[in-house]
């Protein structure tokens, strides 16, 4: 067997392999500086450090957010600091106004330049920068605001005011989304303040009972209130309020309170009594709520709680249509009505005469101002807000076509219901539409809303082969009588039921319990000393019997006097609203009796007005526009005063320069929003650049190499590996044979 030197060889060459891997390991850890150059070399520190390597990433990211947020925010504040500075020039410009030694010429001049201030507002509400628009909320490629020019209004001063150019009507286009961003793992921070939040909620719907109360605990809080219900419209949904006739106007508060999302109620002091209060939960015009007389949607008794308390206004169109479905320009009752607009408490409807119809302008009306309702009555467009209602600046001839009142005159006796006119069956409302028979024969309720007592004796008395007879008699009882033993069956309605019919011993007759029918009977209105008479409006004679009730007489009003429209409100007073002066003479005593007298409803603008105690939720854009429009009218009281002074002619408990000062105040609180927000990214900025240092420092410690100690290592390593080579050179020396084999 031959014996070679492999052995000693083959270890001489690792030992050498092994010495060239290191010294080129730490050649390499020091040109970069990094002590771990692939996982194998410390998989804990490697581990280690790709976690630190990702936390640096994400902070990196977030910093980068952050610095979105300051540019942001810090748009948002310039903003808002040049709008305090418009609303301060605007300030000043009200109050000279508001001197009453300047001629018309001179506010004109003050109020076109109010218009440019106007103007200026929106450039800074719409204000653009890299990422969009600042207050579009998340639409940030869409302009958020939008104006309307050209209002139609008839300004009866200020000659020189061009209208066609005003702004009249600005609307917000953008939504209510915050914009956040990750400033750390675990938290967000806000970068923009949406729209309809610096703009457009400054401030919210109040409505104050136009009645003081005496007592507020008081119960009933009048010897006519009406059990029933009313309704709180809001936005996208209606919640229904309860009233019983012997409820307080605390026990109303409450009840509010209790049940209401949309908006709250208290009872304050005002002169000596109690007035009720009752106020939008949230600021702005979208949060605004309407106060509507009945159940809105299902069918339910109406209180007279918002009339008597002086809650609401109502106005209805003196003529109406044959077919509210029908296109406008198609209606021949409405020839003459052109495209165009009005306004309905300071909001534009739009009038299209060929697509829209009567009930479109409804929904129209009921979709974009939140503190009106419109319905359609028997053809006529009917209006009912919370508190104040104004009608102006109708373009399209509409309004002045279907006769809007512009004369009132009303009622203030008060006045039984029966003297009103029977009930309806659903004041008992456990009546529904269907049927009951008696004597074999189906008796049918085919609308309980509308349907009285008497209607049913009509039927019965009509309907063949039932050998039955119905009436109501004195006391007020329902008696069905037959000459033989009457069979009878409820049925669908539950009529019989719900009056609580009871079957005489001989069974021949029927009987209502009084106290559930004689409530929803009727009497005329010689029962209150009204004795026979003729009505004579604008030059038309109506007459008027004893015998009559006041919903007859207001029945032979509409049927007489065509340009007058006569109803009967919750509170049981005859109101007649006439498009044109109203002259209303008497031959007897029916307007003494009932204390009618007129109601004024035009204001000194020349506007449809009903006022009440109320403030509407308003914009920034609404209050300039408002005030601009005083200066242009001339009408120093509504800049300056309120409601409650004597002579002017705002429609709200604040002045034009208090809504002013509101305007200002919400501006300074938006800005110290901004600014908050501005400081909590300041400390997020600085916590994430101590965050990013730390990071950095455990990189370097785990990760870095130490270069004094390496740099040892390195020389002894290549001491080594020179040796090595010399004594391998020694060691493996090879002979002839190695050469050969």
């Amino acid at each position: 067997m031959r014996i070679t030197n492999n052995m000693k060889i083959n270890m001489s060459l690792a030992n050498i392999g092994s010495h060239n891997e290191r010294l080129n390991d730490l050649q390499q850890q020091i040109a970069s500086g990094k002590r771990i150059l692939r996982p194998s070399d410390d998989p804990l520190g490697a581990a280690n450090s790709i976690k630190l390597t990702m936390k640096q990433s994400s902070v990196g990211h977030y910093n980068n957010n952050l610095v979105y947020a300051k540019t942001n925010l810090t748009d948002t504040d310039a903003a808002f600091s040049d709008v305090g500075s418009m609303l301060e020039r605007f300030k000043e410009l009200s109050v000279r106004a508001a001197n009453g030694t300047l001629t018309q010429g001179d506010r004109d001049l003050i109020a076109n330049e109010m218009q440019s201030l106007i103007e200026q507002v929106i450039s800074d509400a719409n204000q653009k920068n890299a990422s969009g628009y600042t207050f579009a909320g998340s639409k940030t490629a869409l302009e958020p605001f939008v104006f309307s020019t050209g209002a139609g209004r008839s300004y009866s001063l200020g000659t020189s005011a061009n209208s066609v150019s005003n702004i009249n009507n600005v609307v917000y286009k953008g939504d209510r989304a915050e914009l956040k961003m990750n400033e750390s793992e675990n938290s967000k921070v806000v970068t923009n303040i949406d729209g309809e939040t610096a703009f457009m909620n400054v401030t919210g719907q109040s409505v104050y009972s136009a009645k003081v109360f005496a007592d507020a605990s008081k119960a009933p809080m009048a010897d006519n209130l009406k059990a029933g219900y009313f309704t709180i419209k809001g936005l996208g949904y209606e919640e229904i309020v309860s009233v019983d006739e012997n409820d307080s106007l605390q026990a109303v508060a409450d009840k509010i309170n209790r049940g209401s999302q949309i908006a709250s109620a208290k009872v304050m002091d005002d002169e000596g009594g109690y007035r009720l209060v009752i106020e939008a939960r949230e600021k702005g015009v979208a949060n605004q709520f309407t106060l509507i007389e009945g159940a809105v949607g299902i069918e339910r008794t109406k209180t007279n709680f918002l009339e008597l308390a002086g809650l609401n206004s109502k106005i209805q169109t003196t003529k109406s249509v044959a077919d509210p479905d029908g296109k406008i320009a198609f209606q021949t009752e409405l020839a003459g009505v052109q495209s165009g607009y009005f306004y309905l408490n300071g909001r534009m409807v739009e009038v299209n005469i060929n697509n829209d119809s009567l009930n479109d302008i409804a929904k129209k009306i009921n979709d974009t101002i939140k503190n009106v309702h419109a319905t359609l009555e028997g053809g006529k467009l009917t209006l009912e807000g919370a508190g104040s209602l104004t009608i102006e600046g109708d373009s399209s001839g509409l309004l002045e076509k279907m006769g809007i009142a512009k004369s009132r005159f009303v009622s203030s006796a008060m006045i039984p219901d029966s003297v009103v006119g029977a009930s309806p069956l659903s004041k008992n409302e456990w009546v529904k539409n269907g049927n009951f028979t008696i004597n074999g024969k189906n008796i049918g309720i085919i609308d309980a809303s509308t349907e009285t007592l008497y209607d049913i004796a009509a039927r019965i008395n009509g309907t063949a082969g039932v050998n039955a007879a119905a009436a109501v008699d004195a006391q007020g009882r329902f008696v069905i009588s037959s000459a033989q033993p009457i069979t009878f069956a409820d049925g669908t309605s539950e009529f019989l039921k719900s009056f609580g019919f009871t079957l005489s011993a001989d069974g021949k007759s029927l009987v209502s319990k009084e106290t559930i029918s004689s409530p929803m009977t009727k009497s005329d209105i010689g029962s209150i000393g009204i004795a026979a008479g003729t009505l004579t409006i604008n030059g038309i004679a109506v007459n008027y019997t004893a015998n009559d009730t006041l919903g007859d007489v207001a029945q032979r009003v509409n049927q007489s006097v065509s340009s007058v429209n006569a109803y009967i409100n919750s509170n049981n007073m005859i109101v007649f609203d006439s498009a044109s002066p109203l002259d209303i003479k008497d031959s007897s005593n029916f307007l003494e009796k009932l204390a009618i007298k007129e109601e004024k409803i035009v204001d000194i603008n020349n506007r449809t007005s009903i006022k009440r105690s109320s403030d509407n939720a308003q914009s920034i854009f609404d209050i300039l526009i408002e005030i601009r429009d005083q200066i242009f009218n001339g009408d120093v009281n509504g800049l300056a005063n309120n409601e409650s002074i004597e002579g002017s002619s705002v429609l709200s408990l604040k002045s034009g320069l208090a809504k002013l000062d509101d305007a200002i105040a919400h501006v300074a609180d938006m800005r110290e929003i901004t600014g908050s927000a501005l400081n909590r990214v300041e400390r997020s900025t600085a916590r994430n650049t101590e965050v990013e240092l730390y990071i950095s420092k455990m990189l370097t410690e785990t990760e870095g190499v130490d270069f004094e100690k390496a740099v040892v290592e390195l020389n002894t390593v290549d001491l080594i590996y020179r040796s090595a080579l010399q004594i391998s050179a020694k060691v493996n020396q090879q002979s002839l044979l190695d050469f050969l084999k």
